[in-house]
């Protein structure tokens, strides 16, 4: 692969991010519950085929990047299948670091948009709250206290973004393409599975609720240290005769 193009961000010749980045010690507070089917299909863009409502919901406190400094972050995986191959999309991440939401959204097509993010413990449990306009919008109470394997944890990738820029004139999108990037190097602590609450709300404009869970949720939580590196595309919508897949 060749060297990154330093040049071809934003602001030019002054990098606000730079790849990769070293993330340490991050704490994920993950919810894996079953939602309305229809509810969640709602996310799902074609080329990508809708689940069965399978969901994940994560929070996570990062205490070190060395590209963005600390933040707290929410996101939901929505379970879906690219070309019969099992995977996740991400339609939504919040967090509260304006270097981070740059590149998630410049590089990745990371739907992510600015929140007041918290992971708190409250004696055995982690409460994750997301607060959007001061209105709550999603509440993650996990109780994990059960240590498990790694490979018992819920897989996550690949995991797929939508990529987006719109045309400065109105006529569309400029880039429309479905992105994927996972973590390389990581190294995981104290994976654990318990109990969890999942409560969606409706806040400045974005209401949650279809997605609240039908039946049992599986809590798990756990620490890793990884590197965030360059991503994948792996649609491109305005290629020439339509969308095209693109070779790895």
């Amino acid at each position: 692969m060749p060297a990154p193009d330093h040049a071809a961000v934003m602001p030019p010749g002054w990098p606000y991010y730079r790849l990769p980045s070293a993330y340490r010690d991050v704490l994920l507070q993950l919810a894996l519950f079953r939602a309305d089917r229809d509810a969640a299909a709602r996310f799902v863009p074609e080329p990508l085929a809708p689940g069965d409502g399978t969901c994940l919901l994560a929070t996570l406190d990062v205490p070190f990047s060395s590209s963005y400094g600390p933040f707290q972050e929410s996101f939901l995986a929505i379970a879906c299948q690219l070309r019969a191959d099992a995977c996740a999309f991400i339609p939504l991440v919040f967090l509260n670091n304006p270097r981070a939401i740059c590149a998630g959204r410049e590089i990745y097509g990371t739907p992510k948009v600015w929140a007041d993010v918290t992971l708190e413990r409250h004696r055995d449990a982690l409460l994750g709250r997301t607060r959007l306009d001061g209105a709550t919008l999603i509440e993650l109470e996990t109780r994990s206290a059960t240590p498990i394997p790694e490979e018992r944890l819920p897989r996550l990738f690949p995991a797929y973004r939508l990529k987006v820029i719109p045309s400065a004139d109105g006529r569309g999108a400029a880039v429309k393409q479905l992105v994927t990037a996972a973590p390389s190097d990581a190294r995981l602590t104290d994976p654990r599975v318990g109990s969890a609450e999942v409560r969606f709300h409706a806040a400045a404009g974005l209401d949650l609720r279809a997605l609240q869970p039908i039946g049992a949720v599986e809590g798990f939580t756990y620490r890793m240290s990884y590197l965030e590196g360059w991503g994948e595309i792996v649609y491109d919508y305005l290629a020439e005769g339509g969308g095209a897949p693109r070779s790895g």
